[in-house]
């Protein structure tokens, strides 16, 4: 997924995808204005879901790479798939 060097996880069950981001394209302006980058990380992200699915809820869990994070983790429910 364009270079996050992603890994993914699909839940069947649920509808989801859980998956982790260990490269974000904005990390170095991330200390700047962490909420900011983080908003249009989470934008950007859920807009290339969106090009996929029709109905797509994202969202992100605590653990990111602006607060000193290895990675940043994120769960996509895509109801119907």
């Amino acid at each position: 997924m364009l270079g996050l060097y992603s890994q993914f996880e699909y839940n069947e069950e649920k509808h989801s995808v859980s998956f982790q981001v260990n490269n974000c394209p904005f990390k170095e302006a991330v200390t700047i204005n962490p909420d900011l980058i983080c908003q249009m990380h989470h934008a950007f992200i859920k807009g290339m879901f969106q090009a996929l699915f029709n109905d797509v809820e994202l969202f992100m869990e605590e653990n990111t790479i602006a607060n000193g994070c290895e990675n940043c983790l994120y769960t996509a429910n895509i109801p119907g798939v």
